[in-house]
């Protein structure tokens, strides 16, 4: 019962850290939502939110085309271009800074108060946004 950690393992993402294209929405009529369009942003050490906002924009782009005969991929990509760019950004800013995942494990531990507070801002303030209009949290 009163034993001590041997190891510990943390998991942050699995974006390939060598990669300079790191978002994918899909291709044809495949549509990627969440960890999978590659919607993840180690450094703020979440990634739920543009998950969650992909989600509901991926089933909006496929009633719009439906509705406007277009593909759906190209509605999706127009609807997620604020989401994709922000995580770009934040990518390259900040991602590129660690050359392994220790490095961004320690960095993550460091910054999570601000981080807090600037995600209960943001989620305070994105009740009143369109979806389209959302912040990730933390910007």
């Amino acid at each position: 019962m009163g034993g001590q950690i041997v190891h510990t393992e943390e998991y942050t993402h699995s974006i390939d850290m060598g990669s300079r294209e790191r978002v994918w929405l899909g291709q044809g009529r495949m549509l990627m939502v969440g960890d999978a369009a590659g919607l993840l942003d180690g450094v703020r050490g979440v990634g739920q939110d543009a998950a969650a906002l992909s989600g509901r924009l991926v089933a909006k782009a496929i009633l719009r085309a439906d509705r406007r005969g277009t593909e759906a991929l190209d509605e999706y990509a127009t609807l997620m271009r604020r989401v994709t760019d922000q995580t770009r950004r934040n990518q390259e800013r900040s991602i590129d800074r660690f050359d392994t995942n220790e490095e961004l494990q320690r960095h993550l531990k460091r910054g999570m108060f601000r981080q807090g507070l600037l995600m209960g801002l943001h989620g305070f303030l994105n009740r009143f946004r369109s979806a389209e209009r959302q912040k990730l949290l933390p910007p």
